[in-house]
């Protein structure tokens, strides 16, 4: 395990043929993660978190639709966390665009809203799992290595 980096930083990434391999196939290469969240707080415990994960990498974290998508085309991360609640407008719009321009990365959405309407979004979009907030901090890295190294599958987590 790797100590916590108190900030998240940029990497470039390579292409989006060359996907995750898993330790168990020998592979070395991390997961990369997207995050699209406006919590400043939440990022924080968030990239805390996953930067003591050897096979996880953050490579970028935005706080707009906007900017997520620009990372997203950019980076070409194995996944991306994005929450429901943004100040341009909702993690919905952010997951049906970047599924649009990248269809192999798998989409994490989360929120603290507890109305059902984010999960709702979360299908209608496209996205691969649906996460609440209140979960368990180390509940978003395994879910994030599920995901990424399942199969496609047409229900949410």
């Amino acid at each position: 395990m790797r100590s916590p980096s108190r900030r998240c930083h940029l990497l470039t990434h390579a292409s989006p043929d060359d996907r995750f391999l898993s330790p168990s196939a020998g592979g070395t290469q991390p997961i990369t993660v997207l995050v699209i969240e406006d919590d400043p707080l939440f990022t924080c415990l968030l990239c805390d978190l996953l930067g003591l994960e050897d096979d996880l990498e953050v490579v970028s974290v935005t706080t707009t639709i906007k900017a997520g998508v620009r990372w997203a085309r950019r980076l070409r991360p194995h996944a991306v966390l994005t929450d429901y609640h943004l100040s341009d407008g909702t993690g919905e719009q952010a997951a049906t665009l970047i599924k649009q321009l990248l269809p192999w990365t798998r989409i994490i959405m989360m929120s603290s809203d507890v109305s059902g309407v984010a999960r709702s979004a979360a299908e209608r979009s496209g996205a691969d799992a649906y996460l609440d907030k209140a979960e368990p901090i180390n509940r978003f890295a395994e879910l994030i290595r599920t995901v990424v190294t399942a199969e496609p599958s047409p229900a949410l987590s």
